[in-house]
């Protein structure tokens, strides 16, 4: 009953898209259905990724797939009204709007809404940021400039996805005037845009692999590879006609579906992440025949894939939303409420948003166009209106209107406090307690000759750690002054040995060369101390082996709670009483396992010792404060100072080593 139910339904809606073609124009191009399943493969892979990471560590290169299907779709759209002398940018541009701007727009209105009984003023207003950003096609900018896509921070803005909704609105913009300028050699070009993009995209994501994932001219190559296919198949229509290329299309959804299984954004290669899922959509481009266009063609396939859009524009705000209103829901059961609520949203936003907009967008009346203009400028300001409402930035130091007083000791845990410390944290970059490197220069803003220096007192201890080398140096402090302590660390640069996995940047490369080389050579190191983010470092063997051989003392510190927000967001959230002020509820990931396996590993070597902190932070639940009442994290995982000398006190007994180091005076 359901399947002929979603049958009829896909009759209907095609019967709908088949007169918006002929109100188009003899110019509009043939419907083709695969590609409605192109889409829902897309979307699917990219919500099952955003409901848990974990279950498909790849699942995020469904956007690549979007990108490739963007460029075909453009490509041969205008190449065709260029070919008829009707193209019309006037046209385009407005079509495109009304595509895409108000269901953006509808999306972030209603976001705003739901998150104001969630989140306090400050956080709400780094969301209406987002939102405007997005509503005006630069959100993957403005992303770029203040976080990461896989940061755990980023990671609860509901805004995060629209960054590829950026991406392709700038190339919406700037597709029509390039095809414009090189159709005489239109497929040269694209070729030519495609191979020298693709190595353009590699190389910068070894120096920059933020820039390389968020912005636009990274990415054009695979626009490009989408756009390659369209001119073959409007140049040779048949090309491709052969029942084989069925067989080749399914071979590009199996590479496709591997990918997602394997690839994880934290380690792995450009090359692997986006060039590979690129060059396979367009194998499926290529085989939308046979076999491969039956199962494309389906009618579930097709439903999910008319309702893509709206689908990718929901999901994310239900995820995050949800996560932080209800901590304490199983995981079934969280991921059950989030893809019915992401459906219903979705169908409502199809057929009251998209739909209707679609339909006018291809009336040729003047009358419709002004209609859809008007519609597009109040949905427009609306999103506006509701993002200056919300948009209240705190001023430094000022508590916020949510700020909640008391997790059970009288202590005050405000956002705004601890965000300001943050941030100038991260604009310093270098720490005063010893030497990092921002997570956006590279090796030559490594100062050796200070971060290096030798007291000429005795030993020193050399701490090799990620962002983590701030907290890490306040703890030694407790048992070495600052004279006695050396430190390379980069924010982000996980020092696994010999080299950094996957799309580090080069000047990872060329830290974690220097210091572990520097590990082994120098004679004023008398114990060393590693410190990073577990969830990002792979196997450690390799690492402790070359570390034990030099054979001075080594302090490994184990692995650390990792929220889906700052501490203070949670706290401040209306679902934290809920979750028993545990924060155990909003670990990004459980690291337990993680702790049990590098503890058992590090026994096998005699001159490591592991310092368990997880049994400190998350004993029986997560704690968001010290025994006295003082903030553990400044974010979502970094310690205060006065977290970072609770747990060099707690840990003292265990440091016997480099304590033994200290006394050792020449």
């Amino acid at each position: 009953m359901l399947y002929q139910q979603t049958t009829r339904c896909i009759i209907l809606e095609n019967q709908m898209i088949q007169n918006v073609n002929q109100d188009a124009g003899a110019h509009a191009q043939p419907y083709i259905a695969p590609l409605d399943g192109v889409r829902a493969i897309a979307v699917l892979l990219v919500l099952i990724f955003h409901i848990d990471e974990n279950s498909l560590s790849g699942g995020y290169i469904g956007v690549d797939v979007f990108f490739v299907v963007s460029g075909f779709i453009i490509t041969r759209n205008i190449s065709v009204s260029l070919n008829q002398g009707r193209f019309s940018f006037l046209s385009f541009y407005t079509k495109r709007i009304a595509r895409l701007t108000p269901a953006v727009s509808v999306t972030i209105v209603g976001t705003l809404l739901a998150a104001s009984f969630i989140y306090d003023t400050v956080r709400l207003g780094e969301f209406a940021q987002a939102g405007f950003y997005s509503i005006v096609s630069v959100s993957n900018v403005y992303f770029w400039l203040n976080s990461g896509y896989f940061d755990t921070v980023s990671q609860g803005n509901p805004f995060l996805h629209t960054w590829s909704l950026g991406v392709e609105e700038q190339f919406y913009l700037l597709w029509p005037i390039a095809l414009l300028l090189l159709r005489s050699r239109l497929l040269t070009a694209l070729a030519i845009i495609a191979i020298f993009g693709a190595g353009f995209s590699i190389l910068l994501a070894q120096s920059n692999p933020s820039a390389a994932f968020y912005l636009t001219p990274a990415r054009f190559f695979q626009f490009a590879i989408g756009g390659c296919i369209a001119v073959l198949l409007i140049k040779r229509p048949t090309l491709f006609d052969a029942d084989k290329f069925g067989l080749i299309g399914m071979s590009g959804l199996a590479v496709i579906l591997l990918l997602a299984v394997v690839v994880d954004g934290h380690i792995s290669t450009y090359s692997l992440s986006a060039l590979a899922p690129g060059l396979a959509a367009g194998l499926i481009l290529c085989g939308m025949r046979g076999v491969t266009a039956q199962a494309l063609s389906l009618p579930p396939m097709r439903y999910i894939g008319l309702r893509a859009y709206s689908v990718y524009l929901t999901h994310w705000p239900v995820v995050v939303l949800t996560k932080m209103a209800a901590p304490n829901w199983a995981p079934a059961s969280q991921a059950i409420f989030i893809v019915a609520l992401t459906w219903i949203l979705a169908e409502i936003l199809y057929r009251f948003v998209e739909t209707p907009l679609r339909v006018a967008s291809s009336d040729s009346e003047k009358s419709h166009r002004a209609k859809l203009l008007v519609s597009m400028l109040m949905m427009l300001v609306a999103a506006a209106v509701a993002a200056t409402v919300v948009w209240k930035p705190t001023s430094p130091g000022t508590p916020t209107s949510h700020e909640r007083v008391g997790i059970d000791r009288g202590t005050t845990y405000a956002a705004s406090d601890l965000r300001l410390a943050s941030l100038e944290r991260a604009r310093d970059g270098r720490v005063t307690l010893g030497c990092q490197i921002a997570a956006r220069e590279d090796f030559s803003s490594f100062e050796r000759s200070i971060c290096m220096a030798t007291s000429g007192r005795g030993p020193s201890v050399f701490v090799i750690a990620d962002s983590f080398g701030a907290e890490t140096i306040i703890m030694l402090q407790t048992l070495a002054p600052p004279s006695r302590i050396m430190s390379a660390s980069m924010a982000g640069c996980i020092p696994v040995y010999p080299e950094p996995r996957g799309n580090r940047s080069v000047g990872c490369q060329e830290l974690n060369e220097f210091r572990y080389a520097f590990a082994a050579e120098s004679q004023d190191i008398g114990a060393i101390v590693i410190a990073a983010n577990w969830q990002w470092w792979g196997n450690p063997q390799p690492a402790f082996e070359y570390l034990d051989q030099i054979g001075v003392p080594v302090i490994v510190y184990g692995p650390r709670p990792i929220f889906t927000e700052m501490v203070a967001n949670i706290i401040n959230s209306s679902g934290f009483e809920a979750s028993g002020n545990n924060l155990a509820a909003y670990l990004r990931v459980d690291l337990t396992a993680r702790h049990q396996n590098v503890a058992e590993l590090a026994r096998d070597y005699a001159n490591i010792t592991y310092i368990d902190l997880w049994s400190l932070l998350c004993p029986d639940e997560c704690r968001a404060v010290t025994p006295s009442g003082d903030a553990l994290y400044i974010d979502n995982v970094h310690l205060t100072p006065a977290g970072a000398l609770w747990l060099a006190n707690e840990t003292r007994p265990q440091l016997q080593a480099v304590s033994a180091v200290i006394q050792d005076e020449r």
